[in-house]
């Protein structure tokens, strides 16, 4: 993990962002988690698992517990199902945070064998994932990278989506949580993504390559992430 990467979220954020939300505002682990599984199921991503293994990127998971959530429900998923092929969840993130002289990932938990799940975090950069080319199914972003490097400085949201784009299959999806409100961020670029329309994210999209559709969760909103038919063939 490059030095000066560490340094510029360092010194926008400080060391990790993900203390502890006062006033309860932060979204629960149980809302998410729900949020998260009823999503896969609109898209058809759960029926998908019931019959074929697919690799499934969370990426921007913080410490992690709702991660682990949403891989403990649909390994409960699947074990209602006879003989289900096994799955494969990798949680990332970036946030570092110092124990003694040494600077470790924020994410905890980080490999968990369920029945029907293998689960394992890692601490990397969502502009650089050691992930092979074209090897997700499904990557779920939660805002926070985009919300993050969109204050380091440049065009660094195109620079993450490009980067889901490498390591995504072609017929992968990629599901962002757009609705999320993050009060630790008072910055003017969040605001602007927090005010976007519905019609503004899928034209957003579209011109980086993607069809996109937008669909509500009981607590937020997501959209959706298709590789258009000619971007698929690059």
């Amino acid at each position: 993990m490059s030095e000066k990467l560490i340094q510029d979220w360092q010194e926008y954020y400080g060391e990790s962002p993900y203390s502890d939300t006062e006033n309860g505002i932060e979204t629960s682990i149980e809302d998410t988690v729900s949020d998260v599984i009823l999503v896969l199921l609109s898209s058809g991503i759960v029926e998908r698992m019931k019959n074929e293994s697919l690799v499934f990127i969370m990426s921007s998971v913080s410490r992690g517990e709702k991660a682990v959530g949403v891989a403990e429900k649909i390994d409960e998923i699947l074990d209602a199902e006879e003989n289900p092929p096994s799955q494969t969840i990798i949680a990332t993130d970036f946030a570092l945070k110092t124990v003694g002289d040494t600077k470790n990932a924020v994410v905890e938990n980080s490999k968990i064998e369920l029945k029907h799940v293998s689960y394992f975090a890692i601490a990397c950069d969502s502009r650089n994932m050691p992930v092979a080319d074209g090897s997700a199914d499904i990557i779920h972003e939660r805002m926070g990278a985009l919300f993050h490097i969109s204050e380091v400085g440049g065009n660094q949201i195109e620079r993450i989506i490009r980067e889901y784009k490498r390591i995504l299959k072609k017929d992968g999806k990629i599901i962002i949580d757009f609705g999320h409100k993050n009060p630790r961020i008072p910055s003017s670029t969040v605001k602007e993504i927090e005010k976007a329309t519905e019609v503004e994210y899928q034209e957003y999209f579209r011109s980086l390559g993607f069809d996109c559709d937008v669909v509500s969760g009981r607590v937020e909103s997501y959209v959706i992430l298709t590789l258009q038919e000619e971007w698929s063939l690059r």
